[in-house]
């Protein structure tokens, strides 16, 4: 069997010529050997539709916040130099995360600097008020962790720079900004970070 082939475009399929009586070739199997090729291109076509690259909205009880993929490009606006690779958050990483931080909020931001007493939000008092931006990352001994970046969710920032596009990183603001780490193979959160003030 001959195939003739054609310009690809839109609506043009290709034309088969009639085949030889000599050769014993029919419809079934024509179609048999292309359906693998389409099932391959449409599996590609939905991996990569899969994989976007700006955040995925996520929304708890108390919390509302953005988590982000592995080939998001953080390097816009990011300073953190000590991670080395990106790992794939998953929904149930964020809740086990909020519902611990929850628990612990007081104790690891109550002597934090610039909070309160006009530098910003008492943050232990007003954690739901913040909007979240997760993302994974390895650090370069390969522990993963997740970086939680919190923006003060009234203070007009979110309508400025799209949550979902950018890894929003002001400087000063006091407590109206400040990011954390939560380990995820000790389950603990470390070096936090609250914005100076100008």
């Amino acid at each position: 069997m001959r195939i003739v082939a054609h310009k690809v475009g839109p609506g043009i399929r290709p034309s088969f010529t009639r085949p030889s009586l000599s050769r014993n070739v029919t419809y079934q199997s024509v179609v048999s050997n292309i359906m693998p090729m389409k099932f391959t291109v449409l599996i590609i076509f939905l991996f990569s539709w899969t994989l976007p690259d700006k955040g995925i909205p996520i929304t708890g009880t108390k919390f509302k916040g953005v988590m982000f993929p592995p080939n998001f490009d953080i390097k816009q606006g990011f300073s953190d130099s000590t991670y080395a690779d990106h790992f794939t958050l998953t929904e149930e990483m964020i809740f086990d995360l909020e519902k611990q931080l929850k628990s612990e909020i007081k104790n690891l931001t109550s002597n934090a600097p610039n909070q309160g007493k006009g530098l910003g939000p008492i943050i232990h008092k007003n954690l739901d008020k913040y909007y979240r931006q997760y993302i994974g990352l390895i650090d370069e001994k390969g522990t993963k962790y997740i970086l939680i970046n919190f923006v003060w969710s009234t203070i007009g920032v979110l309508e400025t720079k799209d949550p979902l596009t950018y890894w929003i990183q002001v400087h000063d603001g006091g407590s109206n900004f400040w990011n954390i780490k939560y380990n995820l193979s000790t389950k603990t959160f470390y070096d936090g970070q609250v914005n100076g003030v100008a």
